[in-house]
C-alpha cells in the first residue's frame, strides 16, 4: 500500500503529523526518515524540488534525509519549517520529565505507526 496524505482527509492527515510526531518522540523514526516522509508523503515532490523551496542544496538535503553530515541547526530548522516543526530539546527516554504525545487509541497508533514505519522500510518494535 502507498502512503499518499495528499489524497487523505484532513483528519487522516492530522493523524499523520500525530504518528510522526509520536515516532519522533519515541525514538522510533529518525530525524532524516521523518524529513523524507514529510517531503515525499505529504508534498509529494523530488528532493531536488523541495531542497529548491527551503533554500538548501540538494547535497545538504540528501544529507539530513540520511542522517549523514553534520547540518547546521539552521538547515535543520529550514527544512522543517513548511511541516510546522522547529528544533527543540526533548527528554531522554527514560529520565525524570514525560513526554506526553498525542492521545490516540493504542490500536490505531500501532496500526498507524506500522504504515508510516514500512514506507521507509523499518518494522515497528514489538512490545
Amino acid at each position: 500500500m502507498r502512503l499518499s496524505v495528499r489524497e487523505q482527509s484532513p483528519e487522516n492527515r492530522r493523524l499523520f503529523y500525530e504518528v510522526v510526531q509520536t515516532l519522533l518522540l519515541d525514538a522510533r523514526l529518525t530525524m532524516g526518515q521523518a524529513l523524507r516522509l514529510l517531503r515525499a508523503v505529504h508534498l509529494g515532490v523530488t528532493r531536488r524540488q523541495f531542497a529548491k523551496m527551503v533554500g538548501l542544496s540538494s547535497s545538504a538535503l540528501s544529507e539530513l534525509e540520511n542522517d549523514a553530515g553534520n547540518p547546521t541547526l539552521s538547515s535543520i530548522e529550514q527544512a522543517f519549517k513548511p511541516f510546522g516543526f522547529r528544533v527543540g530539546l526533548v527528554p531522554v527516554r527514560g529520565s525524570a520529565v514525560q513526554i506526553h504525545p498525542p492521545e490516540l487509541d493504542p490500536e490505531r497508533l500501532e496500526a498507524l505507526s506500522t504504515l508510516v514505519l514500512d514506507a521507509v522500510g523499518r518494522r515497528a518494535p514489538r512490545a
